[in-house]
């Protein structure tokens, strides 16, 4: 019975030598896991952060995009609107020019004047005062 009670005892002495020895190593086992716990912990909410910022962000541009888009809609009906008005303006101006050439007439070989209106097509105007109406209404 005596051998029990001593090998017993050898045996707490051993798993108490044991516990000091492994003490350092399970401290910092527990101290890492800690560690890795808290950095864990820390990069959720670092992500979390991130992602809020970069909603923002996504949505400022989204609405940047809507205001672009709005201000080019506008832009190029304007741009039509400045291309339509120069079409008119360019045939009033060569109206006026048929006009004014016509309107002067020309010399023949024995050199007398002739005035040719009556060569112009029906759609040109047949007065000077009619084209600069026209051209005022224009501008």
């Amino acid at each position: 019975m005596d051998w029990i009670l001593v090998g017993l005892q050898i045996l707490v002495l051993l798993a108490i030598g044991c516990i000091f020895l492994f003490r350092k190593y399970l401290f910092s086992y527990t101290t890492e896991k800690g560690k890795n716990l808290a950095t864990k912990e820390d990069i959720e909410e670092i992500t979390r952060k991130v992602e809020e910022v970069k909603s923002g962000y996504v949505a400022e541009i989204e609405r940047l995009k809507v205001d672009l888009s709005v201000l080019s809609r506008k832009h190029n009906i304007l741009l039509d609107e400045k291309v339509r008005v120069f079409k008119k303006l360019q045939k009033r101006l060569v109206d006026f020019k048929k006009f004014c050439e016509a309107a002067l007439g020309s010399y023949d070989s024995r050199g007398e004047f002739h005035p040719n209106l009556e060569v112009l097509s029906k759609d040109i105007d047949k007065a000077s005062l009619q084209h600069i109406t026209a051209l005022h209404e224009i501008e």
